[in-house]
């Protein structure tokens, strides 16, 4: 008979289960109570004495499992943890249901959040203008000069105030230029 001297519960703890897990494999059940017991263990500092990478060493399992199992623990309902810790579902099934969960919450909240938001306005269609419109509105422009309005008044006006194509006609006329030299291109090609 082989006795051997611990100096703390819990080095005595980690020393049966890494004799344990030598012998045999432990079921999802009695992995998450050994992760449950070995997770509780502190150091001198207070903070938790061992790693995931540690924990899942000691266990012989993988990190992964232990971030299911740290996952699970803090995000399933008490309900879940209990059938865990009774073995009547498994690791991977407690997971997967708490992600379900998360997706079924994160659809109600998308769902309720674009009820809530307002309608986007769609942007009006670009209107394009065609060479033949332009210059009607250029022409249109030049006649209520030469009849004496300012570009001010023929802009004012309803019929110009909807088409681009006057208004961007009478705006060249306001320019600065002389009226030949803004439109040479109009009637000279150019």
């Amino acid at each position: 008979v082989l006795e051997k001297r611990f100096s703390s519960e819990e080095e005595k703890l980690v020393y049966c289960y890494d004799r344990q897990l030598n012998r045999r494999n432990l079921s999802d059940e009695e992995l998450y109570k050994a992760f449950q017991e070995l997770e509780e263990i502190k150091g001198d500092n207070g903070k938790k004495k061992m790693t995931d990478n540690e924990i899942a060493e000691k266990l012989n399992t993988s990190r992964r499992q232990i971030s299911k199992m740290r996952e699970v623990q803090k995000k399933c309902d008490d309900e879940v943890l209990k059938n865990l810790q009774e073995g009547t579902i498994t690791l991977n099934a407690a997971y997967n249901e708490m992600k379900e969960e998360e997706k079924q919450k994160e659809t109600a909240v998308a769902v309720e959040t674009k009820k809530t938001e307002a309608p986007k306005k769609e942007k009006p269609a670009e209107r394009k203008v065609d060479q033949y419109s332009f210059d009607l509105g250029v022409k249109y422009a030049l006649e209520q000069i030469e009849q004496g309005k300012s570009p001010e008044d023929i802009l004012k006006e309803k019929r110009v105030g909807y088409n681009p194509c006057l208004c961007f006609g009478i705006k060249l006329s306001i320019s600065k230029k002389p009226v030949e030299e803004s439109f040479s291109w109009l009637f000279f090609g150019g």
